[in-house]
């Protein structure tokens, strides 16, 4: 499937990585060595875990931009100025020579036994897949990595709603309570990307959040941006205080972070990085680009 956009003219085009940063792609080039095209076609394909755009170079008022999002991951290119494609298929009906030895003619009853078992027959109509893909065009205002990660977020995680048996209407009453705000006055860079209701070993009560900061380095000229978070305005209730665990709970941050090996950087001593929670002040912690933190809300 092709899909363009005329008025971009440059070759370089964006992938995500595993639906989180951008990664930006330029025909026939790598980063990190002298590249030699011999798949002028198979060497520009890329992953599309979520998304795939291009956009202009011009300054952001006129910056255009064509995004795609299809809602299972494709291989993604953009061979030509203004045009991104993607392969839905990869059913053919002829051999093309390229060392499979066979025609490569997906179908929806298989195939028979190879020889000496059999003659290796297809069997029924050719394999049709159906899907949905989104594709954002516009200009000025945002780029491409804006619009891309709007639609990203309600084609991978749409609004599901789940409702209680009514065992213990008080208690699941209160549970609905807490969590109702669910971030609605969140940053419009910062998604709640886990949100529980646990019980500490001693039976004290505190709500589970991992917060996710949904851009890039450079990805967006404002958006990008650090970000402060009030912790207040992900529930109903006030925090009355927190801890920030790893990203998957089990330990506290400031543990782990006395404890884990520091490499040393290029003209950085070892240990420079140790305020990680430097610019947090009270309930207000501050998300960088990329950020996914992980908090134990106690009300």
């Amino acid at each position: 499937m092709k899909i363009s956009l005329p008025e971009i003219n440059n070759d370089a085009f964006f992938t995500d990585s595993n639906g989180r940063e951008f990664v930006k792609r330029r025909l026939n080039h790598k980063d990190t060595y002298n590249y030699t095209v011999h798949q002028p076609v198979a060497g520009n394909y890329f992953p599309v875990p979520t998304a795939i755009f291009i956009e202009s170079e011009s300054k952001r008022s006129e910056k255009q931009f064509l995004a795609v999002i299809p809602d299972r991951s494709h291989g993604g290119t953009s061979l030509r100025p203004g045009e991104i494609e993607l392969m839905i298929t990869r059913r053919v009906l002829a051999e093309d020579e390229y060392g499979l030895g066979e025609v490569l003619n997906e179908t929806v009853g298989g195939v028979t036994p190879y020889p000496p078992y059999g003659d290796a027959t297809r069997v029924g109509t050719g394999l049709t897949v159906s899907g949905v893909i989104r594709i954002v065009a516009g200009k000025g205002g945002r780029g491409g990595a804006a619009a891309a990660r709007e639609h990203t977020d309600e084609m991978f995680s749409p609004l599901m709603p789940f409702f209680y048996e009514n065992a213990n209407a008080n208690a699941n009453a209160n549970e609905i309570s807490l969590l109702a705000n669910g971030g609605r006055d969140l940053p419009v860079q910062v998604r709640v990307v886990t949100m529980q209701q646990k019980n500490t070993a001693d039976g004290k009560h505190y709500v589970f959040v991992r917060l996710a900061h949904r851009f890039g380095v450079d990805e967006d000229n404002k958006l990008s941006q650090g970000v402060s978070v009030d912790l207040n305005s992900i529930l109903k209730q006030d925090v009355k205080s927190f801890e920030e665990t790893t990203l998957t709970g089990n330990e506290s941050r400031e543990s782990w972070e006395n404890r884990r090996v520091r490499w040393r950087k290029e003209k950085e001593n070892v240990g420079s990085n140790q305020n990680w929670n430097a610019k947090d002040e009270k309930n207000v912690v501050f998300m960088s680009a990329m950020d996914i933190r992980t908090f134990k809300l106690f009300i």
